[in-house]
């Protein structure tokens, strides 16, 4: 008896495992263009997604090189999780906001198991349980220099709730997974398409 509850609690396993690794996300950045990066995810050993240095120690996200007051959209259609909007701007590494300063998470209509941040905003547009479209909106916000940020810029973070997994890396490259989570990237290289899928 033991035997087969291990051997149907297995099979339930991999079953889940395998739905997960097939529901593959694709974002686009949250703008309506392709921004420079400031710093990647750090994959082990202060080394972004190519093996390189572009990223600091612990870096969880994507920094994408954005001004003061540029207007940010949803990065894949879906609805507002959780927001942040009561923080100031301009104080390096407060942590008002757990660090993220203002802040929009969404839930990716996808399979449930996805959801990304944007975060550092100087001003928040949308509310829990609002829906955007991918790049259309309406607008999350405003990016900024709120939270623990050392300039005006825009964090982006990819959850992935599969295997205990939190914060995921979207690039594919040498030192990251295989697959990117960005619409156009290919491997080892810098996001080259800015549609949505």
């Amino acid at each position: 008896m033991k035997a087969l509850r291990f051997s149907l609690w297995s099979l339930a396993i991999v079953l889940f495992l395998t739905a997960c690794a097939g529901a593959q996300a694709r974002f686009s950045t949250p703008f309506t263009f392709i921004p420079g990066i400031s710093a990647n995810v750090d994959d082990g050993g202060v080394r972004d997604f190519r093996c390189g240095g572009r990223t600091y120690a612990g870096h969880c996200g994507t920094d994408f090189l954005v001004g003061r007051g540029t207007p940010t959209y949803a990065a894949a259609s879906g609805y507002v999780n959780r927001t942040n909007s009561n923080c100031p701007e301009g104080y390096y590494c407060d942590q008002c906001g757990g660090g993220f300063g203002n802040y929009v998470r969404m839930y990716a209509d996808i399979d449930g198991s996805w959801e990304y941040i944007v975060a550092h905003l100087s001003q928040v547009d949308l509310g829990v349980d609002d829906y955007s479209d991918c790049n259309t909106g309406p607008r999350l916000g405003l990016s900024g220099n709120s939270g623990c940020s050392t300039g005006p810029h825009c964090h982006f973070q990819v959850y992935h709730y599969y295997a205990g997994c939190q914060s995921d890396d979207p690039y594919a490259g040498d030192c990251a997974g295989p697959e990117s989570f960005w619409v156009g990237q290919e491997y080892n290289q810098d996001i080259s398409s800015n549609d949505c899928q």
